[in-house]
């Protein structure tokens, strides 16, 4: 918990440090496998503490990261989020469950839908080579052991690959 609470104090010195020298405003990158993707998705949050189980509990990090970022900067300050309309694996966020997130989550001034949780690793389509397991801690090579084996799928990339999620998205928010 005091981890998570030193991240959120860090992503608050970073946005006052933006808002200091005249940035219009900031992205919290909450998709493709990254940490606050993590968080969101039930894939990869197995925490039983306060940040982990329901979609409340999961959304939380994310929440109190801009609730901090809003007190330390104005209304005029454009908080943004890159999120995942669907993971595009078994287990993790889908339409439905963006929506919800999206639904839930407040003060946000522009949601970014991307998709796809691997994203994270080796670029949006992973191949984990064996270079990679070297010289790494057991942690790690477990993290990259899970990408490898269950997070492969690759999502259909073409022209306007988001926009059905993005839809459905749209429909259960309709006013965001």
């Amino acid at each position: 918990i005091s981890e998570i609470e030193e991240l959120i104090e860090d992503f608050t010195k970073a946005a006052k440090g933006a808002y200091r020298i005249g940035a219009d405003g900031i992205q919290l990158q909450c998709a493709q496998g990254f940490l606050l993707s993590m968080f969101l998705s039930p894939l990869t949050n197995h925490r039983s503490d306060k940040y982990g189980g329901s979609i409340d509990n999961r959304i939380r990090i994310v929440q109190e990261a801009v609730d901090s970022i809003r007190k330390s900067t104005d209304r005029n300050f454009v908080i943004s989020i890159k999120m995942n309309g669907d993971d595009c694996v078994e287990g993790g966020i889908r339409p439905r469950d963006a929506a919800e997130i999206v639904n839930k989550l407040k003060n946000i001034d522009l949601f970014e839908i991307s998709c796809a949780i691997n994203g994270g690793v080796d670029g949006i389509r992973p191949v984990i080579h064996k270079s990679l397991f070297k010289d790494t801690n057991p942690q790690e090579k477990k993290q990259l052991e899970f990408v490898a084996t269950h997070l492969r799928k690759e999502a259909l990339y073409q022209e306007g690959y988001n926009v059905v999620a993005a839809t459905i998205i749209k429909r259960y928010n309709p006013n965001k």
